[in-house]
């Protein structure tokens, strides 16, 4: 198995997350996110909002995600955050 790591500025746009080089080849692949920052992130498919998004705040554990062939999303209500994630099985 192999693992990929990035470090993904998330701002007040949905922002992609899984933006490894790997990125095309992420089916069946899990994804672990930490929030890096000091305010919360909110995690999602595209489109994902503030409103609608799975809260990640910085004292929470990182969150794993099973990929299958979707991308996930971060937004942030203002300014910007960094959210670490590890992709594993690339």
């Amino acid at each position: 198995m192999s693992i990929a790591a990035a470090q993904v500025t998330v701002s007040t746009s949905a922002t992609l997350l899984n933006t490894t080089p790997e990125k095309d080849a992420v089916y069946g692949k899990t994804a672990f996110i930490r929030n890096a920052g000091t305010a919360d992130i909110f995690i999602g498919p595209a489109g994902v909002t503030t409103a609608t998004g799975f809260k990640l705040s910085n004292t929470d554990a990182p969150l794993r995600v099973e990929l299958g062939s979707d991308d996930i999303y971060g937004i942030v209500a203002t300014a910007t955050q960094v959210a670490h994630v590890l992709l594993t099985g690339v």
